[in-house]
């Protein structure tokens, strides 16, 4: 099914999840470093190929990738702050709190060890988030506790 009709019917995006969470038991599995880069490689790939088939998912599509570069990786790459200011932009107040602690993490090593982050630029994803989760905080009676605590855990 996924070779033949990768988007399926266009209303399910199952089989990237399922494959996602398939290559993440095997990544977690790994014995060895470069068979969990491999693993790691696929669930990306699998988040990009979802976007090309449902880019209406984009924004949260974005968070989720990005929090899996960060926990699967390790990635403190720039790279990965631009995958998650990208889901910022395109989810505005509704991007997920998953983004926040990676986030607070990255900025603080590329603004205060690699310097590869501006300080405007830091200032402003920060701003962005913390705007995102107060939001929610005073808005989401679902959700409004996980904003509030990643928010907290951002700031640390």
């Amino acid at each position: 099914a996924y070779e033949l009709a990768t988007a399926a019917d266009g209303e399910r995006a199952s089989h990237f999840r399922d494959g996602r969470e398939f290559y993440r038991a095997k990544h977690k599995n790994a014995a060895d470093a470069a068979q969990k880069t491999e693993f790691a490689d696929v669930i990306i790939s699998l988040y990009d190929q979802e976007m090309e088939c449902y880019p209406d998912n984009r924004a949260f599509l974005l968070g989720r990738k990005a929090m899996d570069m960060f926990y699967l990786y390790g990635d403190y790459r720039i790279g990965t702050i631009d995958v998650i200011e990208e889901a910022m932009e395109e989810g505005g107040l509704e991007t997920e709190y998953v983004v926040f602690i990676p986030l607070g993490e990255l900025i603080t090593y590329h603004f205060g060890t690699t310097h590869e982050l501006e300080a405007d630029r830091a200032r402003e994803l920060y701003e962005e988030a913390v705007e995102i989760g107060d939001y929610h905080v005073e808005n989401d009676e679902t959700y409004g506790e996980y904003y509030q605590s990643a928010e907290e855990n951002m700031i640390a």
